[in-house]
C-alpha cells in the first residue's frame, strides 16, 4: 500500500514539543553589544535562574552580608573570621580549567554527534537513489510499487525509532501510538515491536531487506547487496551515535568539578559578603551566573537528544529528509531529458579560457610540464 505523504510545512512555533527544540538562533553579529549582553529568552541567564543551587548560593551571599554588616567588621584583616583574597587565587584557576575542559568536551561531542545525526538522515536519500535505479518503472505494477514504498517507509521508522529510543532510552506506548496515527507504523507491525523496545529500530531494518528483496524479484542475488550496505550504514551511524552518548566524561572527574565549583561559590558568597559595598554583591551574582551558566549549558550540549534549546531539532531534520525521499521516489524525469537527440550536439561545458588563466598561465604550464 502507499504510504502517507511527508506532513506539510507549518511555520515555526514558539512553543517547544518532542524533538521541535530551537538549537539554532540566527543571529546578526553586528547588533547592538548591550541587546545581546541583557538579553534573557535562549541564554544561560533562563536556564540558571531555575535552578535551586543559584538561589542557593545567593542566600549564602546574603547571609554573609548581613552577618558582617550586623558586626561591623568589614574587611578587618585582624579578624579572625576574615578570608584573604590571596588563598582563593588557586582555587579559581584550577576551577575555571577543569570547567573549561569539560566545556570543550561536551562540545566536541556535540559537533561530532551533529555529524553522525546528518549522516543518518542521508542514508535516506541514498536508499531512494538506490531504489530508482534498481527498480525503475516501478509505478507500472503496484505490487512493486508499494514494496518500493515500503522499503523507503522502514528506513524512516527506523530512524524515528531509534530516536525516540536515545531521547528516553525506551520507546514508550505513547510514542508506538503516535507513529501508528501518523501512518509510518502499522498496527500489526506495532504489536510486533512492542515486544522488543529496545531493538525495534534494528528489527526494521532487517524487515527493510526483506522488502527490498522482494521489489528486486529476478535481481536479488544482484542487487540485494547494495540495499544491505545501506541498511549496515544506517545501523552502522546509529551505533555511532550511541556510542557517543553512552562514553561521557568519567563520572570522577564530574564529581571534582563540581566539588570545585561548589568550593568556589561558598568562599565568593562569604568572602564578598566581607565588603561595606554593593559592588561586591554584583559581582558575585555575575561570576555566578556565569560559571553556572557555563556548567548548564555543557550538560546541554552533552545530550542533544531532547526538547531544550540546544538539542537538535529531529522532528524538522527528519521531516525535511522524508520530504526529499518522497520527491525523488515518486517524481520521474521528463522524457524530454531522455531523448538522445539531446545528446548529439551537445556543446563542451568549457569554451574558452577560464578564469584561473588570471592568476596562471596556462600555456606556460603547459610548456613547462613538457
Amino acid at each position: 500500500q502507499d504510504v502517507p505523504r511527508p506532513p506539510p510545512s507549518q511555520p515555526r512555533s514558539s512553543k517547544r514539543g518532542p524533538f521541535c527544540p530551537v538549537m539554532v538562533l540566527f543571529y546578526d553579529p553586528n547588533q547592538n553589544m548591550f541587546r545581546v549582553a541583557f538579553s534573557y529568552k535562549y541564554t544561560v541567564a533562563e536556564m540558571v535562574v531555575c535552578k535551586s543551587e543559584f538561589w542557593l548560593f545567593c542566600s549564602m551571599h546574603l547571609a554573609s552580608v548581613v552577618v558582617f554588616r550586623t558586626m561591623g567588621q568589614h574587611e578587618q584583616r585582624s579578624n579572625i573570621l576574615y578570608l584573604p583574597w590571596g588563598l582563593l587565587g588557586i582555587v579559581v584557576s584550577l576551577t575555571t580549567f577543569f570547567l573549561l575542559f569539560y566545556t570543550n568536551h561536551c562540545f566536541h561531542r556535540y559537533m561530532q554527534l551533529y555529524g553522525y545525526t546528518r549522516d543518518l538522515l542521508m542514508k535516506l536519500v541514498e536508499l531512494v537513489q538506490e531504489l530508482r535505479i534498481r527498480i525503475p518503472n516501478a509505478e507500472r505494477q503496484a505490487r512493486i510499487a508499494g514494496a518500493r514504498r515500503t522499503t523507503m517507509r522502514y528506513a524512516v521508522l527506523s530512524i524515528y525509532l531509534f530516536f525516540f529510543f536515545m531521547s528516553r532510552r525506551e520507546v514508550s506506548d505513547t510514542e508506538f501510538s503516535l507513529l501508528h496515527n501518523s501512518g509510518i507504523l502499522r498496527e500489526v507491525e506495532m504489536n510486533w515491536l512492542k515486544r522488543y523496545p529496545g531493538s525495534c529500530h534494528s528489527i526494521v531494518l532487517d524487515w527493510l531487506l526483506g522488502v527490498a528483496g522482494l521489489a528486486l524479484q529476478s535481481q536479488r542475488n544482484k542487487y540485494l547487496r547494495n540495499f544491505a550496505a545501506i541498511a549496515a550504514g544506517i545501523r552502522q551511524e546509529q551505533i555511532q551515535v550511541e556510542d557517543a552518548v553512552n562514553l561521557p566524561l568519567p563520572y570522577q572527574y564530574f564529581q571534582i568539578m563540581n566539588l570545585m565549583l561548589f568550593t568556589n561559590f561558598s568562599m565568593w558568597a562569604y568572602g564578598m559578603g566581607m565588603y561595606d559595598s554593593w559592588i561586591a554583591s554584583f559581582i558575585f551574582v555575575c561570576s555566578l551566573l556565569i560559571f553556572l551558566g557555563m556548567k548548564e549549558l555543557s550538560a546541554c550540549l552533552s545530550d542533544p537528544f531532547g526538547d531544550d534549546a540546544v538539542d537538535f531539532p529531529l522532528n524538522r531534520w527528519i521531516e525535511e529528509s522524508w520530504r526529499a525521499a518522497h520527491f525523488f521516489l515518486e517524481s520521474d524525469c521528463p522524457d524530454v531529458t531522455m531523448d538522445p537527440r539531446n545528446f548529439e550536439d551537445a556543446p563542451p561545458l568549457w569554451q574558452g579560457k577560464s578564469d584561473m588563466n588570471v592568476y596562471l598561465d596556462m600555456e606556460e604550464m603547459e610548456q613547462a610540464w613538457e
